[in-house]
C-alpha cells in the first residue's frame, strides 16, 4: 500500500509538472533542433553559420540544448570573419541546458558553449538576452529554440585580447607566455600498461602552469580582471630609465628581474574604472600577484576597453620601483671583524683607530661587542670629523661564492641604525663617505644595551652606488666613555618606491 501510495504521488507530481507548464507542451516538434531550424526559411543565414562551424551536427544529436536563434533580418554579414571568430559566434548562441519558458528568470546567468556568460533581463513581459529581445520558444525533441531579435557578437576575453594585440605588444605577450611550463598530470592520465623496459605507459594528460596566470586567470569567463597593457616602446623606456637611475647598463639578469615585476604588477582583480587610475597624490593599487602599482608614478591612457571578463587600459608611462633592488645591510662587528674575516679581509674592510691598546671582544648579557678602553674625544668642524677612537667600515656582503665583497646599494634614501653598549655614555658620531649622518646620543644599559637605535638618514647618490661606501663610527663626546659597538644596519626608507 505504501508503494502504491508513493507511485500515485509521483504520478500526481509528474502530471502537476506538465499541467503547470502548458506552454512548454504546446506545438512540440518531434524534430531535432537543427532539423527544425533548417526547415524554417527565416533562419537560413543562421543555419548556414551552424553548418560552416560544425555545430549543426551537434544539434542533430540527442544531447539537450537551448538555441537562441537570430532571424535573417538581424543576422550580420560575417564574410570578413575568420572561421575561429565564426565558431565563437555560433557557439555563443547555444547552451547545453534546455531552458523552457518557466525556467527563464530576470538576472539569470547563461553560459554558452563558447564559455561566454550572458545575462537574461526582463522588462515588463519581455525577456532580453545580451540586451536583445526574445520571442516565443519552440520545443523540439532535444531542447528549445528561441527567436532572438539580434545576433550575439561576443566580446573577446582578456586572454583573447592579449593574443590578438598585435606586434606593438609583442614583448609583453612573449615574456608572459614564455613562463608557461607543460606539466604531466598523473591524476588525469590513464595507465595503458608497461613497455619492454618495465616502465608504466600512460595515455597522458598535461596541464599548463604559469606563475603569473595561475592567479590572473584572464581566460576565465567567470571572473573579472583589469589588465594594464604596456607596449614594447613603453617597456623599453622603463628599462632605459632604470639604467639611467643605476648609472650603469642593465645586465641580462636585471632585465629578467624587472620584466618579472612588470608581468606581476599589471593584472588586478575586478573591473577598475578610470577614476581609480591616475591620481596626483600617492595611491597604491595591489595586483593579484601582490605587487604595488602607484597611481602617482605610473600613467595610463584612461580610455577603457571592455572585454567579456574585464577591462584593458594601455600604459603610457611605466615606472619600475626603485625599492625592487633596495636592500638592507646589517652586520655585527665582532662576528665579522674578529670571527668571520680573514686578516686580509680585516685590512680591506675595516679601519680601527685608537690611541692605545687593542680592540677586543667584550661579552655582555649574551652579546658580543667590539670594545676599546681608551678615553678621549673626537673633534669636528666644517663638516670634517676626526677622532682618536673610531671604527670605519666599507659596507660589505657575501657574493654567490661566499666571498666578502664591497656591497652595492641602489641610489635612494636610507636610514642608519647602530647598537652599542653605552658604558660611561659617550655620544657616537656617524658619518658616511665623510659627511655627517647624525649622533647616537647617550642611553642607558637598561633601555639601549645592544639594541639598534636610529642615527639619521642619508641619500645614496648614483655616483656613490657604484663606489665603495664607507661608514665611520667615532666616539665624539664624553671623554671618559669607551667605544663599545655591537651592530650596524642601513636600510631603505619605507617611503622609497
Amino acid at each position: 500500500m505504501l508503494a502504491s501510495f508513493l507511485l500515485a504521488s509521483c504520478a500526481d507530481q509528474w502530471n502537476d509538472h506538465y499541467e503547470a507548464t502548458p506552454k512548454e507542451m504546446e506545438g512540440i516538434s518531434n524534430e531535432t533542433l537543427f532539423t527544425y531550424l533548417e526547415g524554417e526559411a527565416n533562419y537560413s543565414a543562421f543555419v548556414a553559420l551552424l553548418k560552416e562551424t560544425g555545430l549543426a551536427e551537434e544539434l542533430n544529436k540527442s544531447n539537450i540544448y537551448t538555441v537562441w536563434a537570430p532571424t535573417n533580418d538581424v543576422m550580420p554579414d560575417l564574410s570578413g570573419y575568420s572561421i575561429e571568430e565564426k565558431r565563437l559566434i555560433a557557439r555563443s548562441h547555444v547552451n547545453s541546458i534546455a531552458l523552457y519558458e518557466t525556467k527563464l528568470s530576470d538576472g539569470k546567468m547563461i553560459k554558452m558553449l563558447s564559455g561566454k556568460n550572458f545575462t537574461l533581463t526582463k522588462e515588463g513581459d519581455t525577456f532580453f538576452l545580451d540586451a536583445k529581445p526574445l520571442a516565443n520558444g519552440q520545443v523540439c525533441n532535444n531542447g528549445v529554440v528561441y527567436v532572438l531579435e539580434g545576433a550575439i557578437l561576443p566580446k573577446m576575453n582578456l586572454l583573447d585580447y592579449l593574443l590578438n594585440s598585435g606586434e606593438t605588444y609583442s614583448t609583453f605577450r612573449r615574456e608572459l607566455f614564455a613562463r608557461t611550463d607543460t606539466i604531466f598530470d598523473l591524476d588525469n592520465s590513464f595507465p595503458l600498461g608497461f613497455n619492454e623496459d618495465g616502465n608504466q605507459v600512460y595515455d597522458s594528460a598535461f596541464i599548463y602552469d604559469n606563475p603569473i596566470l595561475n592567479k590572473a586567470t584572464i581566460g576565465d569567463e567567470n571572473r573579472d580582471f583589469t589588465m594594464f597593457l604596456p607596449s614594447d616602446a613603453v617597456i623599453d623606456a622603463a628599462l632605459s630609465s632604470h639604467a639611467d637611475y643605476l648609472s650603469r647598463p642593465l645586465s641580462a639578469y636585471d632585465s629578467l628581474f624587472y620584466m618579472d615585476w612588470i608581468l606581476q604588477a599589471v593584472f588586478f582583480a575586478g573591473r577598475l574604472e578610470p577614476g581609480e587610475l591616475n591620481t596626483p597624490g600617492p595611491n597604491s593599487l595591489f595586483s593579484v600577484n601582490s605587487r604595488e602599482w602607484r597611481t602617482d608614478k605610473q600613467t595610463l591612457d584612461e580610455t577603457k576597453e571592455e572585454t567579456s571578463n574585464g577591462n584593458v587600459y594601455k600604459v603610457d608611462v611605466l615606472y619600475i620601483p626603485r625599492n625592487l633592488i633596495a636592500k638592507s645591510i646589517e652586520f655585527e662587528f665582532v662576528k665579522t671583524y674578529l670571527t668571520d674575516f680573514t686578516a686580509d679581509e680585516q685590512a680591506r674592510f675595516f679601519t680601527l683607530a685608537s690611541l692605545t691598546n687593542a680592540w677586543y671582544d667584550y661579552l655582555w648579557n649574551g652579546k658580543h661587542y667590539l670594545s676599546h678602553n681608551s678615553t678621549g674625544e673626537g673633534t669636528g668642524s666644517d663638516g670634517v670629523y676626526t677622532g682618536d677612537l673610531s671604527v670605519s667600515a666599507i659596507l660589505f656582503e657575501k657574493n654567490r661564492f661566499g666571498v666578502y665583497v664591497p656591497a652595492t646599494l641602489s641610489p635612494g634614501d636610507y636610514e642608519i641604525w647602530v647598537s652599542t653598549r653605552p658604558y660611561q655614555n659617550p655620544t657616537i658620531l656617524v658619518t658616511l663617505n665623510g659627511r655627517r649622518v647624525g649622533e647616537l646620543p647617550v642611553g642607558t644599559a637598561q633601555t639601549h644595551d645592544g639594541v639598534l637605535r636610529t642615527v639619521g638618514t642619508v641619500t645614496i647618490t648614483p655616483e656613490e652606488s657604484v663606489q665603495p661606501i664607507v661608514v665611520k663610527l667615532m666616539r665624539y663626546k664624553g671623554g671618559d666613555g669607551r667605544l663599545i659597538v655591537h651592530a650596524f644596519k642601513i636600510q631603505p626608507m619605507s617611503t622609497e618606491y
